[in-house]
């Protein structure tokens, strides 16, 4: 488990609640034993109910914590390539939100709220694997509270920069220090235009109401357990830089009697202001009405707690895998007040989802062959080009159109097609190249098939970069790729297809291999069909044969030393 700066290690004790006295009982265990290790864990947003309602009872923890005898240091690892690009889709459209916007805008206007925190659930598609995952986002945005939980009700990788609070335990108080967030604005590559919006944030009203409003309620909230007077503002306004984002901070502290519980503490101020809007409980209740889904950990609070002090979080910019669940959900919203406008809103939640995208270019490839047919020139096998040179557009959220391979046509050869992600379409011609080798050799070392990008056709391969070096050169006609499991998967330009027993088969796309165009017309057909083919397989063929767009179906022969 990683939380902060440290890997914890050597668990103990597991503590879960699904209901209050569970949630008293838990809280309470770990404020009587923070000197015995390290307690590290989360609430999700939900154990709101139980604060709220003593006979709540949930299907599933909503407090989940370990207790650990040991930690030490977690060092972030060199990344050496990508493997993580998400699909990522809403649970809502736009014209979903506009009206709940609208609805939100009609309780501001009748005074039942002031703010209201909207949300709603992204859905990441990935098959990276979730170690995998983290370490990547978090080159991208490395923050004090991040967090990578896995356990069997699910998996929490949060990156979130939001302090929820944190308690320092004194010789005759509790010293807590909260940081409420609210506030937002895009960084921009052009440094000019950077500090215009940080500026811009900085002394723009509504984001100053906005912090405002929340600073209020957790003074508020604070007072109810605080010493007297011992409730400050140390600063109002901070400006603070994310890689993608400028955020709005203020800083709240006050003195709580020694004998305050963690119990107590959740209690006054769970969930985070920041997160719901004011007033707290009857925003609470608003968003439930309109949001109709739970925001699970997203939200809700992340953190340790032990002799000393404590550490929580605010999960914003939080992934969650929920059990028998196959994608990611990411939570995204932004505080609505009377002066929001709709789509300034939208726009500034799905801004809160880019910090999880590796920061690369790349373009997606389609290589063709164009022949004449009739006089006439055309692309060969074009529908199954086109059909996924769109679902690559698609799932990579690059701008395209249904036409984007209906153009005149140069000459006969090769076509190789870029398509960028503003939707822009090079296309470079050359001649077909005869063959310089029929022979293929087998790869030193394993592929991922967790790898994202092994499932389309771009110009970032790393993983293929040397073979097709050799390839150029004509050493051999392919290198043969295999996965960590000793499965074949395909060629650095064409798909594997072996005659074994007198059938023609060809490894499974999902062992890490692409949807090459001439096998799957090989597939549809019944000609050729899939199986989980291993190493050993490819010295116990009959025949090897690499099949791609350019050459169609070639016999090859594996390079002897």
């Amino acid at each position: 488990m990683i939380f902060g700066d440290f890997k914890y290690q050597k668990r103990i004790k597991k503590l879960t609640a699904t209901n209050l006295n569970e949630l008293k009982n838990a809280l309470d265990f770990i404020s009587q034993n923070r000197g015995n290790g390290y307690f590290v864990g989360y609430l999700l947003y939900e154990a709101r109910l139980a604060f709220l309602d003593e006979n709540f009872q949930s299907q599933t923890p909503f407090l989940y914590f370990e207790q650990f005898l040991e930690r030490k240091k977690y060092s972030l690892e060199p990344l050496k390539e990508h493997a993580f690009y998400p699909k990522i889709h809403s649970s809502l459209d736009q014209k979903t939100y506009f009206k709940q916007f609208k609805a939100v805008k009609e309780y501001l206007k009748n005074g039942d709220t002031y703010q209201v925190n909207l949300t709603m659930d992204l859905f990441l598609d990935t098959k990276a694997k979730l170690e995998r995952v983290f370490k990547e986002v978090i080159h991208n945005q490395n923050t004090p509270f991040k967090a990578f939980i896995e356990n069997e009700f699910g998996s929490v990788l949060s990156f979130s920069p939001e302090l929820f609070f944190e308690l320092e335990f004194l010789d005759t108080a509790i010293k807590i220090v909260t940081k409420p967030m609210k506030g937002t604005i895009a960084r921009s590559n052009n440094p000019l235009i950077d500090e215009k919006n940080r500026l811009f944030l900085q002394n723009d009203d509504k984001n100053r109401s906005e912090n405002v409003m929340i600073v209020d309620l957790l003074r508020n909230d604070l007072s109810r357990l605080a010493l007297k007077n011992s409730v400050k503002v140390n600063q109002l306004f901070e400006i603070i830089s994310l890689p993608s984002v400028y955020q709005m901070i203020s800083e709240i502290e006050a003195k709580l009697p020694l004998k305050t519980s963690l119990f107590e503490i959740f209690k006054a101020l769970f969930p985070c202001g920041s997160v719901t809007g004011c007033p707290k409980i009857k925003t609470m209740q608003i968003i439930e009405s309109l949001e109709k889904r739970p925001r699970g950990v997203y939200c809700g609070a992340i953190g340790v707690v032990e002799e000393k002090k404590a550490l929580f979080s605010v999960p914003i910019r939080t992934l969650e895998k929920r059990a028998r669940e196959d994608f990611l959900h990411l939570g995204v919203g932004s505080g609505v007040t009377y002066k929001s406008k709709a789509p300034k809103e939208y726009e500034e939640s799905f801004l809160k989802s880019f910090f999880v995208m590796p920061k690369i270019e790349f373009e997606i490839v389609e290589t063709m062959k164009i022949v004449k047919r009739d006089q006439k020139l055309e692309i060969n096998n074009k529908n199954a080009h086109k059909e996924r040179l769109m679902n690559s557009a698609q799932y990579f959220n690059f701008k395209h159109d249904e036409n984007l391979l209906d153009f005149e046509l140069e000459k006969e050869g090769v076509l190789r097609v870029l398509l960028n992600k503003k939707g822009k379409l090079i296309k470079e011609y050359k001649a077909l190249e005869p063959l310089k080798s029929l022979e293929i050799r087998l790869s030193e070392a394993p592929i991922d098939k967790h790898n994202d990008f092994l499932y389309h056709k771009t110009t970032y391969a790393p993983f293929y970069q040397n073979a097709r070096v050799l390839i150029k050169k004509g050493v051999i006609f392919d290198e043969i790729f295999y996965n960590q499991d000793l499965e074949l998967t395909e060629g650095a330009r064409s798909n594997l297809i072996l005659e074994i027993h007198n059938r023609l088969l060809t490894p499974y796309f999902s062992a890490g291999a692409l949807n090459g165009t001439g096998v799957m017309g090989l597939l549809r057909k019944g000609l050729v069909g899939h199986a989980p083919l291993k190493l050993q397989d490819l010295q116990r063929a009959a025949k090897i044969y690499c099949i791609n767009a350019l050459y169609g179906l070639v016999e090859v022969k594996i390079k002897q030393p």
